[in-house]
């Protein structure tokens, strides 16, 4: 399989000044209109080979007569080599927290940039395959499926397959919604999965015990069956939100960002009772199979709630 390289996606439309440069000679380059196809950092070359970036806010806010190299640290220079794969530029990008990366051949020459863009679309790409993947996990078989016939299974199936679908390229569409709080802080993305997958595992536990309970009990209470699933779930997301606090604490280092990725597997976890008992138990209302039905159509339900829950928490306190 051919794996997509940072040579492939190289851009060369992007801001690059000399080393002896100043800020007012840089800034300069944003007023001549001249079209740059991302402008989150400015490259800082020696000739032809990188010294450095520095994020255009650091320019703002420098005296206008500063000499860049006197603005360059040692923790900005980071670069990949042509070869890397996207899928690991992309999580470098995330693990340093930048949202563009330079491209260096062996001897250091600047060869252009690894866009913001490009880093966002690759990110973007798995996240909809995690969520598109949980689409389906749920489906049943029927009770005898050496006698049904096709055509039944797929009346029975499909419909709620086409629903996760469309329901997951909806779910997508929230991560380019949040594009400027990913932008801001790409560490975010390396949680989606984890948030995702944490609710549907909830729910998918909510549905199994609440598909077994609904055959098995005559007098279901619902009310009572939901606050029950509270409690318990409320105690499991809890201990999982320190754990993930704590795991992020020591990683990241940042209180904030830990605050958002706990706070927001918490809610995420605690919104899967009401999905994974809720839609099982409007099914049985509507005569509909829930272990046909719920699976799909609450997995999804689940992937949209627990990435808008991430990120408006994420958008809020960051």
């Amino acid at each position: 399989m051919h794996r997509k390289k940072a040579i492939d996606y190289i851009s060369n439309s992007v801001p690059t000044v000399s080393l002896n440069a100043k800020v007012e000679e840089v800034l300069k380059l944003f007023l001549n209109k001249k079209h740059f196809e991302s402008i989150s950092y400015v490259y800082v070359l020696d000739d032809d080979k990188l010294a450095g970036q520095l994020k255009i806010e650091e320019l703002i806010k420098s005296d206008k007569n500063e000499e860049i190299i006197k603005l360059i640290k040692k923790e900005h220079n980071v670069s990949v080599s042509p070869d890397t794969e996207l899928r690991r530029v992309a999580l470098k990008a995330m693990a340093r927290n930048l949202t563009a990366l330079p491209v260096v051949d062996e001897s250091g020459k600047f060869l252009g940039a690894i866009t913001t863009d490009t880093t966002l679309k690759t990110l973007d790409s798995k996240a909809v395959a995690q969520i598109l993947r949980h689409g389906g996990i749920n489906i049943s078989h029927q009770p005898d499926i050496y006698s049904t016939t096709i055509k039944t299974s797929l009346k029975h199936r499909l419909p709620w397959l086409l629903a996760g679908l469309i329901g997951g390229i909806a779910t997508a569409g929230i991560i380019t919604g949040f594009e400027k709080t990913l932008e801001q802080n790409l560490v975010l993305a390396i949680f989606i999965p984890l948030i995702v997958y944490m609710a549907d595992a909830i729910g998918n536990q909510m549905e199994a015990f609440v598909i077994r309970d609904l055959d098995k009990s005559s007098d279901f209470n619902f009310k009572k069956y939901i606050g029950k699933q509270l409690e318990v779930v409320g105690i499991i997301a809890l201990i999982l939100s320190i754990i993930i606090f704590i795991f992020s604490l020591i990683s990241f280092g940042s209180t904030k960002l830990s605050f958002v990725i706990a706070v927001g597997l918490f809610c995420a976890s605690i919104s899967s009772v009401i999905t994974g008992v809720m839609i099982p138990f409007i099914f049985s209302k509507l005569k509909l199979d829930p272990a046909d039905a719920s699976g799909p159509i609450a997995t999804i339900i689940q992937d949209f709630s627990s990435l808008l829950i991430y990120f408006t928490i994420a958008t809020i306190f960051l």
